[in-house]
């Protein structure tokens, strides 16, 4: 991880393994929906862990318990810091769209450029990025639709925000 991770202060207590209990003081923290839509999210990870090795296929939804993140590893933590982002943009935003899908999409269309925190809750600071269409790369993962209703959410927010779980989201740029 960087000297000057952004997600240092949500993981402080969790050490390199981000376990259930651990992600849903993180979700409570950012967030207002039920944990179970972050926790969804955080399982599509590529350094998600089980107790006796990888998730076998449908095993998160009868397993629920017996999972950690590998936040040492920079594509889990990569995705982690989407997944974060993308679950207090949801909530802020009001989206009817899940995490999971708010977090795949979420580089398409902004940058985190800091996250701090305060009394007051967690605070966001994301550059919104000039969005032209849908990536080629997303385009047959997410509906054309969908997408463009999103980046417009985003495009259209005011530059500073409540998080309803408590702090703020700024936008900067276009």
């Amino acid at each position: 991880m960087p000297d000057d991770d952004p997600l240092d202060f949500l993981l402080d207590h969790a050490g390199a393994e981000l376990r259930r209990e651990d992600a849903e003081k993180v979700a409570r923290r950012i967030s207002r929906a039920h944990p179970d839509e972050f926790f969804d999210a955080l399982v599509r990870a590529e350094g998600i862990r089980w107790g006796d090795g990888q998730r076998p296929e449908g095993s998160f939804e009868i397993h629920d318990q017996d999972w950690w993140i590998d936040t040492a590893d920079p594509g889990s933590h990569a995705h982690l810091l989407d997944v974060v982002v993308a679950a207090a943009l949801a909530d802020a935003l009001r989206l009817e769209l899940s995490t999971t899908w708010v977090a795949r999409v979420l580089p398409a269309a902004v940058a985190v450029e800091a996250i701090t925190h305060d009394p007051a809750g967690v605070h966001l600071r994301l550059r919104r990025k000039p969005v032209p269409g849908l990536p080629p790369h997303l385009a047959n993962l997410v509906n054309a639709e969908d997408f463009r209703e999103f980046t417009a959410a985003v495009l259209a927010a005011h530059e500073t925000m409540p998080l309803p779980a408590g702090g703020t989201v700024t936008f900067t740029g276009p």
